[in-house]
């Protein structure tokens, strides 16, 4: 039967579990170890700017980690050392074909983001091979959209004893708006260098304290649409610092306990990649939307599932150029592995299908037979979000531009609210409603409805030359969700 929350959470009490210390949760309040970031992109002129705070007096190792949309291959990623308080910015531009991120901000990167930026790659989708991308586009166009990763990997400290002479803190830490030395921290991963042999020297456990935001700006358009990183707490008590060009840490680097909201108690997965796709996991989302074209206004909606490669992708990343053959029998709990099947022209795709309610703001609602996304996944009938990085435009919208994860869903009414149901309760898709994610809560099996996903709204209103100024307006609302467990 469905559970409620709070019944699910009192099983898990009277069976006397305990919160612990290290137990992976979304932190309510934007702090956390790692920040994940729902979408980036330079399509039609848009810049996107990244920004990471450090709250802490700790000087902080990150792994900072640009993936591209359609399958969340890196296209690029680098350390970062944050001195106590500090902050980075970043800007995701458009570079020929593809996009770069470019920067003016001090704090030291290793390898160090050239004065012209550092363009983005395609490695990792290029070729025929499975976990190269089996399919899909391989051009560099294919970085200019995607999401972003931000994991910490422990808090720096000088050395002690034989390492007396290694201060990675110090050389992090800023004098005078500058820090002491990243010609350092770089030699440190250079031959010969300490964190070369040995990278765990005078570097402990994360201890959380970050958060982020995103902002899409399009300068020609005169908008701007910021979100908040939603923030992963508790996510690692190991040391995850790892080389530079390394591919690790990854969000299936950390704990296998994850701990749900209001819970005071943890649930246990098989694996760190599972228990943040626990935190995560909505059995619905809902938002508003406005398409008003006496008002010229659009929406777009960003939905991103930040681990879905890990389960679709067919691939476990365990070194720098390593990986395994396959990383499940089956991908729950998303639908499909990745295919080189052609959808809509283009190849490669792992759609998930899913049900939509809309309604306008009088409280008809309306639960389309055949509305769909375009383009429409080859022999599905129904709805499928088919990229892990996802904007559907309403009506036509097109607020954060275009690219190979955009898609169009032509409503009935031109404002009210829409909800996504990722259960499989109400599929017309001849797939089976695996929508469920099991989760061990005693000797006998429990299970999250839905798929791990955030996101949010994105609208803008374009009121034009008012008194001889550009009078445009955009903004954004994250998504709201419903969680929905199962015995």
């Amino acid at each position: 039967m469905k559970k409620a929350l709070p019944a699910a959470i009192a099983l898990a009490g009277s069976l006397g579990f305990a919160a612990a210390a290290n137990a992976v949760n979304v932190n309510s309040d934007g702090l956390g170890e790692v920040l994940l970031y729902s979408y980036y992109t330079v399509e039609d002129g848009k810049d996107t700017y990244v920004n990471i705070t450090n709250t802490t007096d700790n000087t902080v190792a990150v792994k900072v980690r640009f993936v591209e949309s359609m399958n969340s291959q890196e296209v690029l990623d680098f350390n970062l050392y944050l001195s106590p308080y500090d902050v980075w910015v970043g800007t995701v531009t458009a570079d020929g074909t593809g996009a770069k991120v470019t920067t003016d901000d001090t704090s030291c990167t290793v390898p160090a983001i050239p004065a012209n930026g550092q363009a983005f790659r395609n490695y990792q989708y290029q070729g025929s091979t499975y976990h190269t991308g089996k399919g899909g586009p391989q051009g560099l166009d294919r970085t200019r959209t995607g999401h972003i990763e931000v994991i910490e990997m422990g808090v720096v400290y000088n050395g002690v004893d034989q390492y007396s002479a290694f201060t990675p803190a110090k050389w992090a830490t800023h004098v005078n708006g500058v820090p002491a030395s990243c010609g350092a921290l770089a030699a440190a991963w250079n031959t010969g260098g300490v964190w070369r042999s040995d990278q765990t020297v005078a570097v402990s456990s994360p201890l959380g304290g970050l958060y982020g935001s995103g902002i899409i700006i399009d300068v020609d358009g005169g908008t701007e649409v910021s979100y908040d990183a939603t923030a992963l707490d508790n996510f690692s008590s190991s040391v995850l610092h790892s080389r530079p060009g390394s591919i690790l840490p990854n969000l299936d680097s950390g704990e296998p306990d994850f701990n749900l909201p209001g819970a005071g108690v943890d649930f246990f997965a098989d694996s760190s990649r599972d228990a943040v796709s626990a935190v995560l996991q909505k059995a619905v989302i809902a938002n508003d939307y406005v398409t008003v074209s006496e008002l010229d206004a659009t929406t777009d909606w960003v939905v991103t599932f930040p681990t879905k490669s890990l389960y679709v992708a067919e691939w476990i990343p365990t070194a720098q150029g390593a990986v395994d053959s396959v990383n499940s029998a089956s991908p729950e709990p998303f639908t499909n592995f990745w295919t080189s099947a052609p959808v809509g022209g283009v190849a490669g795709s792992a759609c998930e299908p899913m049900s939509i309610t809309y309604f306008d703001r009088e409280e008809d609602a309306l639960v389309p037979d055949d509305l769909d996304f375009s383009p429409q996944p080859p022999a599905a009938p129904g709805f499928a979000l088919c990229w892990e990085a996802n904007v559907i435009g309403i009506n036509g919208s097109s607020v954060l531009g275009g690219g190979y994860n955009h898609s169009n869903l032509d409503l009935a009414f031109e404002k009210g609210w829409m909800a996504f149901d990722f259960t499989g309760s109400v599929l017309n898709t001849g797939v089976s409603p695996a929508r469920t994610y099991y989760r061990e809560i005693d000797t006998s099996a429990g299970y999250i409805q839905g798929l791990p996903v955030i996101g949010f709204a994105a609208s803008q209103l374009v009121n034009g030359d008012v008194g001889g100024l550009l009078s445009n307006y955009a903004g954004s609302t994250s998504h709201k969700a419903e969680i929905s467990i199962v015995d």
